[in-house]
């Protein structure tokens, strides 16, 4: 199976804080959480 195909199946991308990013997960979802970061 290609990369563009598992990404396209049930693939579900939320923009938003992280407490509210939380209340979305559920069991067995993957959550990646981009650290903060200083601005320049």
């Amino acid at each position: 199976m290609n990369l563009s195909k598992l990404l396209n199946n049930n693939v579900e991308i939320i923009n938003d804080d992280f407490e509210t990013v939380c209340e979305y997960a559920q069991k067995g979802d993957f959550i990646f959480f981009d650290p903060p970061y200083d601005l320049l």
